[in-house]
C-alpha cells in the first residue's frame, strides 16, 4: 500500500460527496488483458473414436476452459469447457482410468469429475470429502478404483466406478494438510504428506491399514511428491499401477519404494509416452521456471529425433490478479497462473500482454512505481524483478536485461510477497509469507541504488507479514501480520525501526483478527486498516472482517467498524478522489471518510476482485478475466499524487 499522500484542497470535504449518491453508471469493459491459458499436467488418452492417441492437457484458466486435447502428429487442438458454471471447481489433477474415462480432481470445490473422450461430456461425480477445498492429486489402482488426496486435513478418498460410490477414508496424517497419492502394481496406495513435516503413508485397501514408512530422519519440513512409473525400453514412463517412488524436495532425494522400504533412486523426471515410443515434454521458456503455453517437445528416444509441436486455441482469459499504476502513467497488471504482465494506455486505448517479467509461474502479488521503474515481486518464492517501460523488453538476469530478474528473496521467509512500499529512506520494503511448511515471514529490503537485498525473518514471531504503511512522524514502517505461516492465532500490528533495523513496538489492534490485509496512512496521521476475522483455518481470507482506525501518536485503536460480507481484497485500501479511502469488499467499491469514518458504497460489480487504481476520476479494477473502468463525476478534492510515485 502506498503510504502518506499529499492532497491539495480545492473545496470543503463533504461527509458524503455527490458522486456517492449519484446515479450509478455501468463500468466500461476495456478488455481481456491475458488470453492464453497456462499448461500444467498432461497425460495420454484416446481420441473420440478410441483408435488413436491424444495428449490431454490440464490448463490454468480464468474462464471456463478445462482441458485441451491435442493431436500429437498435427497439433490440431480441441477444447473442453466447464459444464457446471464454476460450481464444481477448476481441474487440478487428472488420470486415465482403465475404463477409458479421464478422471479429474478440482481445486476451489474438491469435486471428482469424469470426462468421456467419446462424447466430450464431463460428469460431476460429487464431492468425495465434505470438508475438502482442493483435490491435489489423483491416481488409479489396478482394480480400477480412483484414489485422491484432499486439502485441508490430508484426507484420502476412494471412488469405485462400478458402484459409483465414493468413500472418505479420513485423515491419513494428523497435522498435515497436503496429500499426494500414487498406486503401485500391487494396489497399495502411497500417500506423500507435508509440508510442515514430511511423511510417507502406505494404505492397504485390503486391510484398511495405514502405516508411516518414512524413516524418522526424513520427518523434516519439506515439499514431497509420490509417483508411479512403468519401464518401456529402459525409459521411465509415468503411469499409475507401476513401480512407486517418493521425492523429498528439501534434500533433493528420490527413492524407489520396494517392500515398503526406501531405496535410493536417481533423480529423474517422468513424462507421458505414446505407444510408438515418442515421449512428451513441456517446453521451458529460457531463464524461467515457466512453460510455453502453446507448444510441447516430442522426442523419439529410438532415433534421437525431436520436434516442437505447436498448437493454437482460443483461451477465455486469465484472472486479473493485481493492477497498479506505472511510472509512465499507464495501468499495469498481472494475471494469475501463469504470470503475465499487461499494460493499458488510457490515452491511446491500447491493451497489451507483455509476457512474464519473472522466472516464476504464479502471480505478481506486489508492484510499485519508483523513479521511472516498475518494481515487481511474485509468488512462488518472492521472486523480484525490475522493469523500465522506457526500454525494450528483454527478460533476463544480466545487468542489461529488461525486465531484470533478481530471483527469489527472503530465504524460507519469502513465498507470497503480499505488499510492497517505498520507505522514506528510499528503500523498497516487501512483506512476505514464509515458504510452505515454515513459520515466520520475511521483511525484505531492496536498495535501488546499490541493487542489494537484506531481509529479516520473524519480525512478527511465527507469522506471515501481510501489509505495510508509513509512520507519519518518522522514517519507520508499520507492518500488519497474518496467522498463516505460524502458531500464534491473532494478527499483530508492529512498528519497524528503519535505522536500527528492529521491531520497537507490537500490538493486537483487533481481537480475533487473523490477518491485517491492508493498511494506509492518511493526511493527519491516522492509520486505517482492514482485518479478516474468523476461525484460524479460514486465514488469511476469513469469514468476516472489520475496519479499524489507529492513532500512532498515542498508539491506540480509536475506532472499529464491522464490514459486511468480508473478506475484502488484499492491499485494497487506496486514497483517491475527494480525499476518501477506497476499498473493494465483496464486489463493492467502498468509500471511507477519513474524518467521520463513515462507509458508503460507490458502486457494485459482480466478481470485482482487484484494484482500485485511480487516474484522475477514473477508477480501474479487475473482475474475473476483464479489466474495467468506472468514471466518477467531478469531485472537490484532487490528489497531487495518483499513486504512481511516492512523495515525501
Amino acid at each position: 500500500m502506498a503510504g502518506l499522500i499529499v492532497f491539495t484542497a480545492q473545496g470543503a470535504l463533504s461527509a458524503q460527496p455527490e458522486f456517492i449518491t449519484a446515479a450509478v453508471k455501468a463500468p466500461e469493459k476495456i478488455g481481456i488483458p491475458v488470453k492464453t491459458a497456462g499448461l500444467d499436467q498432461f497425460i495420454i488418452g484416446p481420441d473420440a473414436t478410441g483408435k488413436e492417441e491424444r495428449i490431454y492437457i490440464k490448463v490454468q484458466s480464468g474462464g471456463p476452459l478445462y482441458l485441451l486435447r491435442v493431436n500429437p502428429d498435427t497439433g490440431q487442438c480441441e477444447t473442453f469447457n466447464d459444464q457446471f458454471n464454476g460450481q464444481a471447481g477448476i481441474p487440478q489433477c487428472l488420470v486415465l482410468g482403465p475404463d477409458g474415462y479421464i478422471y479429474m480432481g478440482t481445486i476451489c470445490g474438491a469435486h471428482l469429475l469424469r470426462l468421456d473422450p467419446k462424447t466430450g461430456i464431463v460428469t460431476d461425480l460429487g464431492k468425495p470429502v465434505e470438508t475438502g477445498i482442493n483435490i491435489w492429486s489423483i491416481t488409479v489402482a489396478p482394480d480400477g478404483k480412483a484414489y485422491g488426496g484432499v486439502f485441508p486435513g490430508a484426507h484420502l478418498f476412494v471412488y469405485d466406478p462400478k458402484s459409483g460410490a465414493s468413500k472418505d477414508i479420513g485423515t491419513v496424517c494428523e497435522g498435515q494438510d497436503y496429500l499426494y497419492v500414487a498406486a503401485d502394481k500391487e494396489g497399495k496406495i502411497y500417500c506423500g504428506a507435508g509440508f510442515t513435516q514430511a511423511h510417507l503413508i502406505v494404505y492397504d485397501p485390503k486391510s484398511g491399514a495405514l502405516r508411516d514408512i518414512l524413516p524418522e530422519k526424513y520427518h523434516i519440513t519439506s515439499t514431497v511428491g509420490v509417483g508411479s512409473v512403468i519401464f518401456r525400453d529402459n525409459i521411465q514412463v509415468e503411469a499409475p499401477g507401476g513401480k512407486a517412488f517418493f521425492y523429498l524436495a528439501a534434500t533433493n532425494q528420490s527413492f524407489w519404494i520396494e517392500d515398503e522400504k526406501l531405496v535410493p533412486r536417481e533423480n529423474s523426471r517422468t513424462y507421458p509416452m505414446l505407444k510408438d515410443g515418442r515421449t512428451i515434454f513441456p517446453v521451458l521458456i529460457p531463464g524461467t521456471w515457466t512453460h510455453d503455453d502453446q507448444s510441447l517437445l516430442i522426442t523419439q528416444p529410438k532415433t534421437g529425433e525431436s520436434r516442437v509441436l505447436r498448437f493454437d486455441y482460443d483461451g477465455p482469459g486469465q484472472v486479473v490478479f493485481l493492477i497498479r499504476k506505472g511510472p509512465d502513467g499507464k495501468i499495469y497488471g498481472s494475471s494469475a497462473l501463469p504470470i503475465h504482465l499487461f499494460r493499458y494506455d488510457p490515452k491511446t486505448g491500447k491493451l497489451e500482454d507483455l509476457g512474464n517479467p519473472t522466472r516464476t509461474s504464479g502471480e505478481i502479488y506486489s508492484m510499485l512505481s519508483y523513479r521511472g521503474k516498475l518494481y515487481i515481486c511474485a509468488y512462488i518464492g518472492a521472486c523480484f524483478s525490475v522493469y523500465d517501460p522506457a526500454k525494450p523488453w528483454r527478460f533476463g538476469a544480466d545487468k542489461d536485461a529488461n525486465p531484470r530478474d533478481f530471483g527469489p528473496q527472503g530465504d524460507k521467509g519469502g513465498c507470497r510477497p503480499f505488499d510492497m512500499i517505498v520507505g522514506k529512506d528510499g528503500m523498497i520494503y516487501i512483506a512476505s509469507s514464509p515458504d510452505y511448511g515454515y513459520s515466520g515471514g520475511s521483511l525484505i529490503r531492496f536498495d535501488p541504488e546499490k541493487e542489494t537485498f537484506k531481509y529479516w525473518r520473524n519480525v512478527v514471531q511465527d507469522q506471515s507479514l501481510f501489509s505495510l504503511t508509513l509512520d507519519p512522524s518518522s522514517h519507520n514502517l508499520w507492518i500488519g501480520s497474518a496467522i498463516p505461516g505460524g502458531k500464534r492465532k491473532e494478527a499483530r500490528l508492529c512498528l519497524w525501526d528503519v535505522d536500527r533495523e528492529n521491531k520497537i513496538y507490537e500490538t493486537l489492534p483487533v481481537s480475533g483478527a487473523i490477518a491485517i490485509r491492508s493498511l494506509v496512512t492518511v493526511p493527519g496521521g491516522l492509520i486505517f486498516g482492514l482485518v479478516a476475522t474468523g476461525p484460524p483455518e479460514s486465514a488469511p481470507y476469513g469469514t468476516g472482517g472489520k475496519m479499524f482506525v489507529f492513532d500512532p501518536g498515542i498508539r491506540k485503536v480509536i475506532h472499529t467498524a464491522e464490514l459486511p460480507n468480508y473478506p475484502g481484497e488484499t492491499r485494497s485500501l487506496e486514497i483517491g478522489p475527494a480525499g476518501l479511502i477506497y476499498s473493494i469488499v465483496a464486489g463493492k467499491l467502498l468509500a471511507i471518510d477519513p474524518i467521520d469514518y463513515s462507509i458508503n458504497t460507490v458502486f457494485e460489480y459482480p466478481g470485482m476482485n482487484c484494484g482500485p487504481v485511480f487516474e484522475g476520476n477514473d477508477i480501474y479494477f479487475g473482475a474475473g478475466v476483464t479489466l474495467l473502468r468506472y468514471r466518477l463525476p467531478a469531485v472537490n478534492l484532487v490528489p497531487e499524487n495518483n499513486g504512481s510515485e511516492p512523495k515525501f
